[in-house]
């Protein structure tokens, strides 16, 4: 069985311009002060996938706590010998260092998608020594 699940596909790929607005709308009327988000690793980053691209946290939250949370999902496999980095994608498919220290909402109006309006975030990682 060749399964591959939609984590190992773009989610733009995977699901089409109306299906990815309602999902959104979905999620906000469901869930109105949190932020959804895509977040998928960056092309050429071996560290897993998440389980599930999509992630909803609180609009108060910081990038400090998304960058937490995602550690740890990822620590299973060694994030010890590795630093790790978000990147926001901008509307021109260009990726801008993921601001820590401001609040999730800021971030979301500043680089969400114009068309389906997710955020969407990549992560990678760099070798350490030492």
């Amino acid at each position: 069985m060749n399964y591959k699940s939609p984590t190992y596909n773009a989610f733009r790929e995977t699901f089409s311009l109306e299906e990815r607005k309602t999902k959104y709308q979905n999620y906000k009327l469901k869930y109105p002060s949190k932020v959804p988000m895509i977040i998928q690793r960056k092309h050429k980053c071996y560290q897993i996938f998440l389980d599930r691209p999509e992630v909803l946290l609180e609009e108060e939250s910081t990038g400090a706590v998304l960058m937490q949370k995602l550690q740890e999902q990822l620590k299973e496999k060694s994030l010890n010998s590795h630093s790790f980095y978000i990147f926001c994608t901008t509307d021109e498919n260009k990726y801008v260092t993921f601001p820590l220290e401001e609040k999730l909402k800021y971030i979301a109006e500043k680089y969400k998608d114009k068309e389906d309006e997710f955020l969407y975030l990549r992560y990678d990682y760099q070798d350490t020594f030492g």
